[in-house]
């Protein structure tokens, strides 16, 4: 008896332990889901013309919370600005099998509408347009860090401009889709203000670029509860094999 309960303090004890490591012991750096903000931009669009611009990231199969890093610049036609902002939102949350691709309407919902028309925006952040520099630059959001995404799912992050004066935002654009969960997602092209589209190779929008942006990810913080227990329950596992080899 005095055996078994001997295991079983060590056991809380291991559990206790493993948990207070996994709150206390600093984050592993982000996983990288997306990431096409590397490449030089090839040329950048802007919200001068048309709707909001808008690029597209999936989660795997895990549940996860992000940061956002764009490559954006702001643009002023008739000096200096009397006003303006600028949005950026995060949008969607439409689980991957509720998906179907159409090359002539690109991305649907399963009510046969566009995707974007389908999803709410669930989180935005709204800035003075002075705030952007005249030049291309990184600029990161870590306003959406606290929001949960769900596995197996489609977002996209929105930019958008409104407000006084003559200005506007441009998000860099690249022709290199090698970064991480580049090739496989989508880009709202130039020619509707609804629809994405396949980044390369899907007719009749053959080329088709990705908007520069980088999305990081870190898992949920039950996520790493359930890391903690399961590593808890490996520090018991050597002890209960001596007991039962003593037995």
């Amino acid at each position: 008896m005095g055996e078994t309960m001997r295991s079983r303090t060590l056991a809380t004890a291991s559990a206790a332990a493993a948990l207070m490591l996994a709150l206390t012991a600093p984050a592993p750096a982000a996983a990288i889901i997306f990431d096409s903000l590397n490449d030089p931009a090839s040329f950048t669009a802007s919200t001068l013309f048309g709707p909001p611009l808008a690029a597209t990231f999936t989660t795997g199969g895990a549940g996860v919370e992000v940061d956002v890093a764009l490559s954006l610049s702001s643009i002023d036609l008739e000096g200096p600005y009397s006003g303006g902002w600028y949005t950026v939102s995060l949008d969607g949350g439409i689980p991957l099998s509720d998906l179907w691709f159409d090359p002539a309407n690109g991305l649907m919902s399963p009510f046969g509408s566009f995707v974007q028309a389908s999803a709410p925006v669930i989180k935005s952040v709204t800035l003075p347009l002075t705030s952007l520099p005249s030049t291309a630059t990184i600029e990161r959001y870590d306003q959406f860090s606290d929001v949960p995404l769900k596995p197996n799912s489609l977002y996209w992050i929105e930019v958008s401009a409104s407000g006084g004066g003559d200005g506007a935002v441009a998000w860099g654009i690249t022709r290199d889709v090698s970064g991480p969960g580049v090739a496989a997602n989508y880009l709202e092209s130039d020619l509707t203000d609804e629809a994405f589209f396949l980044n390369k190779g899907v007719d009749p929008w053959p080329f088709d670029d990705a908007f520069r942006m980088e999305i990081e990810a870190t898992p949920e913080p039950s996520t790493w509860l359930m890391m903690a227990l399961g590593f808890a329950g490996l520090c018991f596992l050597p002890r209960r094999a001596r007991n039962v080899r003593s037995a």
